[in-house]
């Protein structure tokens, strides 16, 4: 986290984001700060492949409380002080919460249920100044996400096999960027973001390895539109995802803004 917090200028807090009462005490400490003006629920992550009839439930648990518990504890945390003043709350699903796929019941479960969180909040904040947005991206290479989920790089590599240009964490960051970056009257409910390759969450177009070539994982400078000036922005994210959030540092200045604060849980053996 010292290093990423070097890296990209942020502020750093970690804390165990399943745990209520740790999430209290890092929301305190970062509103001592100032009002927070979005709130980006990045955390979560997918554990095994069980099919169902195979199921573990301690799995399927682990991964309710990483996707969907975490991202009440923190919205809850947040919230009174958007209802006053006004501001955004992001919930980065995934295609999983829009579809399923064989082995994925677990995640998908927990993504659907993360995504219904969003879709209730509008309905229950209609009429007052705060924005719920979700982001639900399909194939994206990073760093993290299919290694821990499934335990080698060997495996991991297999996912993306074939595949000419998954999205990398940019993508996502900059789609972020710019659901923010509306004027505050729009709202973009739900965004899915899949490369042009993935047309579901498992029909997938994919060449001879040889014929492959990974989109680099660098940070671009791209057209954007309208600034907010003066925004503070939360990130909270798993212990092992941060290449979303260092994509995110990359292109936040642009709007400009004057704080963010990435904030992490404990790392831990399951996926990010």
């Amino acid at each position: 986290l010292e290093a990423l917090a070097e890296q990209i200028g942020c502020e750093y807090r970690a804390a165990d984001l399943t745990d209520e009462a740790q999430v209290k005490q890092m929301a305190a400490h970062i509103l001592e700060g100032g009002p927070v003006d979005a709130l980006v629920n990045n955390a979560g992550g997918a554990i095994g492949v069980d099919r169902v009839a195979e199921g573990d439930p301690a799995r399927w648990s682990a991964m309710f409380d990483r996707n969907v518990l975490t991202a009440l504890h923190c919205s809850r945390a947040f919230l009174p002080g958007m209802r006053e003043r006004g501001g955004d709350l992001v919930f980065l699903t995934s295609t999983a919460a829009h579809d399923t796929y064989p082995g994925g019941g677990g995640y998908v479960a927990a993504k659907h249920a993360e995504r219904i969180i969003a879709n209730t909040l509008r309905q229950e904040l209609v009429g007052e100044p705060v924005r719920v947005i979700e982001i639900a991206p399909g194939m994206v290479r990073t760093e993290e996400f299919s290694l821990n989920r499934l335990g080698s790089q060997e495996a991991a590599d297999r996912v993306y096999e074939g595949v000419a240009q998954p999205l990398v964490a940019e993508d996502v960051a900059e789609a972020i960027v710019w659901t923010l970056e509306r004027p505050s009257h729009v709202n973009i409910d739900s965004m899915i973001v899949r490369p042009v390759a993935q047309a579901t969450n498992t029909l997938v177009a994919r060449k001879p390895p040889e014929s492959s070539a990974a989109a680099p994982v660098v940070c671009m400078e791209r057209g954007r539109g309208r600034s907010r000036d003066g925004v503070r922005v939360a990130v909270p994210a798993s212990g092992l995802c941060h290449s979303l959030q260092a994509r995110m540092m990359c292109l936040l200045p642009a709007m400009p803004v004057a704080f963010v604060s990435c904030v992490a849980s404990p790392p831990t053996t399951g996926a990010e």
